[in-house]
């Protein structure tokens, strides 16, 4: 027999390594299993010394690893370059093998064992070549909690190529022996394990080990039962405990101490990690164990988490203790978080440093009210990551057990009641678990049935199949989840190789043979990555029964699939050979059963549920078996569908000419559903796919519809359910369905049959409030070659629609799946995962508290860190000499760089262009050469000027020449890859032409490395700050690829670094003691060595004391406490009066003042402008003049249809209602008659508002589309409607014109793409084109801008032509410069009878064409809706006349607000940059500059305060803003004038006129009103305050001016 040899899969240009991705809920059930088998190999029963070779296979007295003990992401890998010293007798194997942590994260080893005291002793060995340094690897280790290495150096400890064993005791008292090993630099390793109980030896002995530490933890109150490894993906759903009437104290991240539990990770929801820093002593506990506040849980990645306790309804107190105890968050500023208590926000901003110090404990106590069943933490991180050490929560608002240290007072949080979630608790298990016992392999011979684990130990009743191998092969592991098995475990280990070959030893006989496979390498997840032959006989013959299997092509990734043969053995043995085309074969089990007659199929169990082309789930099973017709296939389309909440259910198929189906069911009387969809874009055309249908049973099919067409009956992407009864005599049911001649195939999604009458009813239109959103998630780079990466994934733009009673649902679900597999990866807002190399198909499922389900999608990829081709930097060649150093990231450093195909540059024009000139410079190109053979290579360079070439730093050429000449030179490759340096110095005619053996290097043998790259800055915008620091600059450039990224200002670091993409970084400049200019540069680097490196420098030049853009935010506030409630805000307002006015979605505008220090008070409530009414925007008058209130509400009946229940006909609910005070009873009252009616509102959210005023007193009225992108197809996700005469469109309404008419009517309305404008004529369309304007603004500046919504994917067809459809898709937001009479590019249809320019869709970045203005800019955001001028004098006026723009913040997000700064006369945006982190749905500024927003879902007002430093006392008055800033030219209106130092009696002029009758002036002399004087048409002038008493006046203010005269 021929030797197998256990090796681990290869990749290609580094050491051989094994995946390990974390532990499954199988893999952790055969824990004590996989123990008690290594210990076994090891010659000793469980409880006698356990040795473990980590890596690697049985060696010695070493037994193979034990995957299923391990968590934590790492992976296994084999150097065996070196020799190893120290060894002390042991076999050097032993640390060539070893487990490796991944992307700097941490893993561990838990062993079930009796409890006792053990010696454990840790092998290592540095033997990678990347940390054979000081400083290059640093971890710690924990021995059963206890750290025993902290901050350990391998090589500074043994050295390179050298082992070394620590050995400790430690005590166990929980059945399990737990060991973890924490990365601080590069990865943690272990080479070895070995578990002596009773601390003795025996066996092999150890080398003489290093002292070590004694590790004897205390025992912990309540034994734990062997840990279950959760897995990243989601935890596995446990039974929810019994709510809890008594206190319930955590100790977070923590064992059980004193009064305080363990941690319960089953609460948590969210990305969270725990941790345990006791490096200082804590303070102020108050009594409390210190230890209590080293121990805590902590987001990832500045993420949220939350805890979910179940409880009896009631009252509790909660507290919250926190310390900050890590290094880097130890000063004002770097820790911020919020909390949220049932919902309600009790710690806002919170910096843990600035209110109690460093490793000082503080506790915050509040009480909650819980009135459904669940007690809700959420824990939100603002700067760095959000953190709590303990919680405790007690009823009733008592106390007793535990004390708390004296608490900070809290918030009062009494939430609206929230649906009740499911909590998970820890299962409890035996202490010691049993071995299960396993088969003996019988080599001599077997007896049916027969189940071999291929490449893997006994496991259960499966034999290992190593006795009968006969062919050379190898075997490996990778532990990653595999669907569509009981016994994942068997699909971790797998033997591999060209051939693989077994001789079964069975008698003569006929037997069923079942191949057992699961695709789990990464590298061939793809179609034809591999291939192999199947042939199967016996001595005499072995034919080939499956040739040219594709497993991939069959079943997917990670999917199991057994293929079975009935298979003749004459003359023994029985043979299984398997021989690979492509790659390896790859097999993980056997199973031989003898055969048996082929029985009649039983009747199945009604219903029947088959899903077409796809495996089975839920309560569908695979269509495979029933499939009666051949040439048939199965495919998938990843792409949302529409009417269904079941988008998987519809993504797989199964085609073909002819597709039949017989199902084994008993005589009687059946309703048979089929189940459609039209997922083919070449499909998606009437009459492009027709096919008959017929159904009957084994006596015969009737023809039920002749001519099928799935795109003419539903369109494209949308579900359809077609019916049929069918009366079975002679069974089986038979299904036939065959494709028209020249038409596409059948094509089938599922068949349900359900007993006649018993079928469900017709489904219900689908539910359309909940919407999912993946934030863009750009390539992963696998930098350091495991062939995975860390990926983060976001959803938090995700949000619903639904309101009920006027207040907002809420997400109660996020669910992300891996599209293909089916498999969960997460739970969650966001989640960090890890994905392989190449292309993931992920769904993310939300759900909202009304049980509707959205389903988003997304294509994520990870790519290696090489591509074809060379990466060129250039260098002034004024300034360098040649040639270079040959290291990259050292001096000179290059000022451009470009990717070339290859290293052919035969003229100037084949040089890029950039700052390096065009004939002067110096080029310096990177790349991998391949090899294909070793051997002696000459390479070659025609040239003119200078030339240098080096191999694997190797010097192969280096010369110059005036004329054109040719350089070579030999070097000898061994076959494979090789670094390669080209160094070209450009001479008068720049050329260089590089080639080997004679022949130009072709593109496809060099390859350059990505995660190698030097970053180059090319720009840096602003160049200028104050020496405050805190200036927001934008630095674009090239090469910004690795994971780490950071900028320095003078070599001091920036805050506030964010990278987006590859070339564009924003960062906040430092402060400075002093003026002048500093270079700027970038460093990049990642976990690998020689990641990255420091870019060339970009000068910035601090000047002046003006402070940075900055903004801070806060809450609109009670006079009570807490936070000032509006329920369900959606629209803002400031009156002349100096009031806000808040619109709501529940049919109420709420007033109310407030103070200087955003204090509410007065507050009052309008009356109703209509049942089930919500108000989208609100205006006041801007021609009204003293202190009169005209105030214009925009309303509309929003998901009229579904939420109301009103016909889907009366989309012509849209009104204009105008608002006065003191009116009908009510502070503020509703005319009776609406300014204007009858506009169109869809049966969404697309509705009316973004009013607006023009020049010359017209109101403006932004009314959204009906559609997605123009054609009602597929559009039943926003609500199933057509354009009409008026939708899709900013109106325009001359409401001051005599016997003004605004009361539209329409000839019809139930069929609205053809209905027509009869009444209200006075209201028109101004500009066309828009899917959802949801505001505007009139720009002093003369211009008029409106933001736009962009589509969303599978939310209704992209009109092609003015009937024509196609599939849609997700593009971003606009902003839009408005002028009368444009088409802005969303179609509308109905208009389009008399201008077709509005039949055509143009995406957001198309050209300007004739009919069609692009955008003033594309804003690569969702979901942007307020727009304001900004008017304020802060900041020096560096703000000022820039456009604000702010972003929807649901439920789960904070918001984003950008800032557009515009050129060329308003005409251009110059640049796009990011002010805030937080928004709110729509923005109007105030007159002290601050800007106030309503977050809807979170039922709050908050504030953008501007972070200027106080005046100096006795200054002169500033002027902050003036508010209205705009109104008639006559004057005679009320204007607020903000600002500082105004004494309290002042004075003002607007453009030097005064402003008169000046009143409310506040006592801290902040701002004051008065009547504004005339003006010219159209003038924009300056205020000037005039302080009483000392006749101090304020200075210039900067911009334009500060108040805007309207042309009447």
């Amino acid at each position: 027999m021929a030797a197998h040899p256990t090796q681990s899969l290869a990749r290609v240009g580094g050491p051989n390594e094994r995946l390990v991705l974390g532990i499954t809920a199988a893999a952790v059930t055969a824990i004590a299993c996989w123990v008690a088998a290594a210990a076994a190999a090891a010659g000793a029963a469980a409880q006698t010394a356990l040795r473990i070779n980590v890596g690697g296979p049985a060696l010695g007295d070493f037994a193979a690893d034990v995957p299923a003990a391990v968590s934590g992401v790492s992976t296994t890998r084999i150097f065996g370059d070196a020799p190893i010293t120290g060894t002390a007798g042991l076999p050097p194997a032993l640390y060539t093998s070893f487990r490796s942590a991944m992307a700097s994260s941490a893993f561990s080893y838990a062993f079930p064992v009796e409890n006792g005291v053990y010696t454990v002793s840790l092998h290592f060995a540095e033997v990678w070549t990347g940390a054979k340094a000081p400083g290059k690897r640093i971890f710690s280790v924990m021995l059963e909690g206890t750290p025993v290495l902290s901050s350990y150096d391998l090589f500074v400890d043994a050295g390179a190529d050298a082992a070394t064993v620590k050995t400790y005791t430690a005590t166990v008292a929980d059945g399990t022996l737990n060991i973890e090993f924490v990365s601080e630099v590069q990865n943690a390793v272990v080479m070895a394990i070995e578990v002596v109980p009773g601390g003795g030896g025996g066996g092999t002995p150890s080398p003489t080990p290093t002292p070590g530490v004694t590790a004897t933890p205390t025992p912990e109150p309540t034994p734990t039962a062997t840990p279950e490894p959760t897995p990243v993906e989601t935890p596995t759903p446990m039974p929810s405990p019994t709510p809890s009437q008594t206190a319930l104290r955590i100790n977070v991240g923590g064992p059980a101490l004193g009064d305080f539990t363990a941690d319960i990770p089953a609460a948590v929801s969210g990305v969270s990690t725990t941790r345990i820093f006791g490096d200082a002593p804590i303070t102020g506990t108050a009594g409390l164990p210190p230890s209590l506040y080293t121990s805590f849980r902590s987001a990832m990645a500045s993420s949220a988490f939350s805890y979910a306790f179940p409880v009896e309804n009631g009252v509790y107190t909660v507290s919250l203790h926190f310390a900050e105890v890590w290094t880097g968050a130890k000063a004002p500023g770097k820790r911020i978080f919020s909390v949220m208590l049932e919902g309600t926000p009790v710690l806002s901003s919170y910096d843990l440093f600035v209110d109690a110090g460093a490793d000082a404990a503080t506790v915050k106590t509040y009480t909650a009210t819980v009135a459904d069943g669940t007690l809700n933490i959420e824990f939100v991180s603002e700067v760095q990551n959000a953190v709590v050490m303990a919680i405790e929560v007690v009823p009733g608002g008592g106390g007793g057990g535990t004390p708390s240290p004296t608490p900070t007072p809290g918030v009062t949080a009494t939430p609206t009641p929230e649906p009740t979630p499911t909590s998970t608790p820890e299962p409890t298990a035996s202490t010691t678990p049993e071995p299960t016992p396993t088969a003996t392999p019988n080599p001599g011979g077997l007896v049916t049935p027969v189940k071999l684990n291929v490449g893997g130990p006994a496991l259960s009743d499966y034999l290992p199949d190593e006795p009968y191998v006969t062919s050379t092969t190898y075997t490996g592991t990778i532990v990653k989840p595999v669907s569509g098995t009981t016994i994942e475990a068997l699909y971790h280990t797998f033997r591999f190789g060209k051939t693989v070959a077994y001789a079964l030893p069975l008698p003569p006989g006929t037997y069923t043979v079942s191949l057992l496979f699961a695709e789990v390498y990464v590298h061939t997840t793809a179609v034809g990555k591999r291939v192999f032959d199947i042939a199967i006989g016996d001595a005499v013959a072995v034919p080939v029964l499956l040739p040219n299997y594709d497993l991939f092509a069959d079943a997917g990734e990670a999917i199991a699939v057994a293929k079975s043969f009935d298979v003749t053995v004459t003359t023994a043995p029985l043979i299984i050979s398997m021989t690979a085309s492509v790659q390896n074969v790859a097999l993980q089990g056997i199973e031989v059963v003898a055969a048996s007659p082929t029985p009649t199929p039983d009747p199945l169990a009604l219903p029947i549920k088959l899903n077409a082309g796809g495996n089975g789930f839920g309560t569908y099973q695979s269509d495979e078996p029933y499939v009666a017709s051949s040439g048939t296939s199965s495919g998938s389309a990843v792409i949302p569908i529409a009417n269904t909440a079941d988008d998987f259910l519809y993504q797989s198929y199964r085609t073909g000419p002819v597709v039949t189906y017989e199902v084994p069911v008993p005589p009687g009387a059946y309703a048979v559903g089929l189940l459609f969809a039209e997922v083919i874009n070449s499909a998606s055309a009437p009459g492009a796919r027709v096919f008959s249908i017929a159904l009957g049973d084994g006596a015969g099919v009737s023809v039920e519809d002749p001519a099928f067409d799935i795109f003419s009956t539903a369109g494209s992407a949308s579900a359809l359910r077609v019916e049929f009864d069918v009366t079975v005599g002679t069974g089986p049911l038979v299904i036939t369905m065959v494709a028209t001649a020249g038409s596409a195939d059948v094509l089938i999604q599922a068949v349900e049959i359900y007993a006649a009458g018993t079928q469900p009813p017709p489904p219900t239109p689908a539910d359309h409030f909940a919407h999912a959103v993946i934030a863009n998630t750009p390539t992963a780079i696998d930098s350091n070659g495991d062939g995975v990466e860390l990926v983060m994934l976001s959803g938090v733009d995700s949000h619903t629609h639904r309101f009920v009673d006027g207040v907002a649902g809420k997400l109660v679900r996020f669910t992300w799946v891996n599209n293909d597999t089916e498999v969960v990866l997460a739970q969650g807002v966001s989640a960090l995962v890890v994905l392989p190399l190449g292309s993931t198909n992920v769904r993310l499922e939300v759900e909202d508290s009304g049980g509707d389900v959205s389903s988003a999608y997304t294509v994520i990829t990870v790519a290696g860190s090489l591509s074809a081709g060379a990466y060129c930097y250039y260098y002034d060649g004024a300034e360098v000499t040649f040639p270079l150093p040959l290291t990259v990231d050292s001096d000179p450093r290059p000022v451009y760089a470009a990717v070339s195909t290859d290293l052919a540059f035969p003229s100037a024009a084949d040089f890029p262009a950039g700052p390096h000139g065009g004939d002067s410079f110096v080029q310096r190109c990177v790349f991998f050469y391949n090899a294909p053979a070793a051997g002696n290579y000459t390479f070659s360079a025609a040239y003119l000027g200078g030339v240098a070439l080096y191999m694997d730093a190797e010097t192969v050429f280096d010369v110059s020449s005036a004329v054109a000449s040719t350089a070579s030179g030999v070097v000898e490759l061994a076959e494979g890859m090789h670094e390669g340096v080209l160094m070209y110095k450009a001479g008068v005619s720049p050329g260089v032409t590089v080639s080997v053996n004679g022949t130009i290097i072709p593109a496809g043998s060099i390859e350059w490395d990505s995660s190698t790259v030097l970053p180059v800055l090319t720009s840096i915008s602003p160049n200028t700050g104050g020496v405050g620091g805190g200036t927001q600059v934008t630095l674009t450039g090239i090469g910004f690829y690795t994971s780490s990224t950071n900028v320095f200002f003078g070599g001091v670091s920036a805050t506030g670094v964010s990278k987006s993409g590859t070339t564009t970084i924003t960062a906040q400049s430092p402060p400075s003691s002093l003026e002048g200019t500093v270079a700027v540069t970038v460093k990049t680097g990642g976990s690998v060595v020689g990641e990255g490196g420091t870019s060339n420098s970009l000068p910035f030049s601090y000047a002046g004391s003006c402070p940075p853009i900055k903004f801070n935010k806060q809450t609109v506030t009670s006079s009570a406490g807490g936070n000032f409630f509006v329920q369900s805000p959606t629209s803002i307002a400031l009156g002349p009066d100096g009031r806000v006015y808040v619109g709501t979605y529940n049919s109420v505008v709420v007033s109310f003042a407030i103070d200087a220090n955003y204090v509410a008070s007065a507050a009052c409530t309008s009356e109703s402008v209509g049942a089930s009414r919500s108000i989208l925007s609100l205006t006041f008058d801007p021609l009204a003049t003293g202190d009169e209130l005209v105030l214009y509400a925009a309303t509309a009946i929003l998901f009229h249809n579904q939420r109301v229940g009103l016909p889907i006909e009366n989309w012509n609910n849209g009104q204009v209602v105008k608002l006065t005070p003191d009116t009908n009873g009510f502070c503020l009252g509703v005319a009776a008659t609406p300014v204007v009616s009858g506009l169109p509102v869809g049966n969404h959210d697309h509705g009316i508002q973004g009013l607006a005023w023009t020049q010359t007193g017209e109101l403006l009225i932004s009314v959204g589309g009906m559609t997605n992108m123009g054609a009602n197809v597929n559009s039943g996700r926003l609500g199933g409607l057509d354009e009409t005469p008026l939708s899709g469109a900013i109106l325009i309404a001359p409401i001051r014109k005599a016997n003004f008419d605004g009361a539209v009517t329409y000839n019809d309305t139930s069929e609205e793409r053809y209905s027509v404008q009869t009444g209200g004529l006075d209201v028109s369309v101004y500009a066309a084109g828009f899917r959802n304007s949801f505001d505007s603004v009139w720009h002093t500046n003369g211009n008029m801008y409106a933001t736009d919504n962009g589509p969303n994917e599978g939310f209704g067809d992209l009109a092609i032509g003015c009937d024509g459809s196609g599939p849609s898709f997700t593009k971003k937001d606009e902003l839009i410069l408005v002028s009368p009479g444009n088409y802005y590019g969303h179609p509308n249809r109905n208009r389009a009878r008399d201008d077709p320019r509005q039949c055509t869709y143009y995406e957001p970045d198309a050209p300007p064409s004739e009919g069609y203005t692009p955008p003033l800019v594309n804003l690569q955001l969702s979901s942007m809706n307020g727009v304001l001028e900004y008017m304020g004098n802060h900041f020096c006026g560096a703000l000022k006349h820039d456009l604000i723009i702010s972003k929807f913040s649901g439920q789960n997000s904070n918001g984003l607000t950008i800032r557009a700064h515009l050129g060329g006369g308003g005409t251009t945006v110059t640049k796009l940059t990011q002010l805030t982190k937080f928004s709110g749905l729509l923005i109007i500024p105030t007159a002290s500059g601050a800007i106030l927003a309503p977050q809807t879902q979170k039922n709050t007002i908050i504030v953008y305060q501007p972070d200027s430093p106080p005046p100096p006392t006795g200054a002169a008055p500033s002027v902050s803003a003036v508010e209205p800033h705009r109104g008639p030219v006559g004057g005679g209106n009320t204007v607020t004038i903000g600002g500082t130092g105004f004494g309290t009696a002042p004075t003002a002029t607007l453009g030097g006129k005064p402003c008169t009758g000046v009143k409310d002036v506040a006592a801290d002399g902040t701002s004051f009103r008065c009547t504004a004087p005339s003006g010219t048409p159209g003038g924009l002038v300056r205020a000037v305050v005039t302080r009483g008493g000392d006749g101090v006046a304020s200075g210039v203010t900067p911009g334009n001016g500060d108040y805007w005269y309207m042309a009447v």
